[in-house]
């Protein structure tokens, strides 16, 4: 059965997409068959393969302005897989964020993954887990769009090919709740873990 028609039965546990150089398709695909034997279920993105994006409904097309049409239909098509998720791990290759920095040229269409992130960032009932292969840095928030500049709030996994069952257990201890990913800011209710003072909050997002 196919992501897309399993999906409109049911949800998933774990959304997966990425983008950048490195192997970052590759690297979707290994984590989607490690959460698989870890008895997650896992919707792996299309990354941008058209052919697999959901039709948009009529309403996207009957508004009375017809500018930024692609981009409507192409928000809802990512939305709604992504809302149907209850986590998105965002693996993060050198470049990944490129499409989603300010830029003159409007011309040129988004990636799916400035979609996609977009979409996580809406849905708040979605955990966040970005998982950053070597090569990769966040840029300054103030260097990307409005819309995406909180993704820079999470923090990431950082992924080690050598040490990929502890990256994955600490991928699986995000997804149960079992860490704090949102970053930064001062917090008053902490607990000691492995000696880190880190916020007793199970979720990777605050209200």
């Amino acid at each position: 059965k196919s992501h897309d028609s399993a999906l409109t039965e049911g949800s998933f546990d774990v959304y997966i997409s990425g983008n950048g150089e490195h192997g970052t398709h590759e690297l979707a695909s290994l984590i989607d068959l490690k959460l698989q034997l870890r008895g997650f279920s896992v919707y792996q993105s299309n990354f941008g393969n058209e052919s697999s994006v959901i039709s948009s409904s009529i309403e996207d097309l009957t508004e009375n302005d017809d500018s930024g049409i692609e981009s409507r239909v192409l928000m809802r098509s990512y939305s709604a897989p992504l809302e149907r998720c209850k986590n998105f791990i965002l693996i993060l290759g050198a470049g990944a964020l490129d499409d989603c920095l300010l830029r003159k040229n409007h011309e040129r269409p988004r990636s799916h993954l400035y979609y996609e992130v977009v979409a996580a960032l809406r849905a708040q009932r979605v955990n966040i887990v970005p998982v950053r292969l070597p090569g990769f840095t966040f840029p300054d928030e103030c260097d990307l769009l409005p819309e995406v500049r909180a993704i820079c709030k999470f923090n990431a996994v950082t992924w080690v090919h050598e040490y990929q069952e502890a990256c994955v257990e600490k991928i699986e201890r995000f997804i149960r709740g079992e860490a704090f990913l949102k970053a930064a800011g001062s917090y008053t209710n902490l607990a000691s873990i492995n000696g880190a003072r880190t916020p007793t909050m199970s979720r990777s997002r605050q209200d």
